[in-house]
């Protein structure tokens, strides 16, 4: 049995999912979607997402929030830290 995840396991680049299991959802898209490559980006990733929400025992839906609050969080903590100012356009 595998052990539970938890939001905190989830890192905000990239996935906890193995390569094996990134390669079999690949391959799956690339065979129901051939010819196109954006379409096929945007499935890979949607069905990373909830595989990952699997893991972590939240529904798909709450799982997106939940990780866009941690990349903005993770953000404002980088932007606050930063010794200098981004460039003005």
């Amino acid at each position: 049995m595998m052990n539970q995840k938890t939001m905190a396991d989830v890192p905000t680049r990239g996935t906890f999912l193995s390569p094996a299991e990134v390669e079999a959802i690949t391959q799956a898209v690339e065979n129901e979607i051939p010819t196109d490559p954006a379409l096929q980006g945007i499935y890979i990733a949607r069905r990373i997402m909830r595989r990952e929400a699997e893991e972590v025992g939240i529904e798909y839906f709450s799982y997106v929030e939940q990780l866009a609050a941690k990349i903005q969080r993770q953000g404002e903590e980088v932007l606050s830290s930063a010794s200098y100012a981004p460039p003005m356009h």
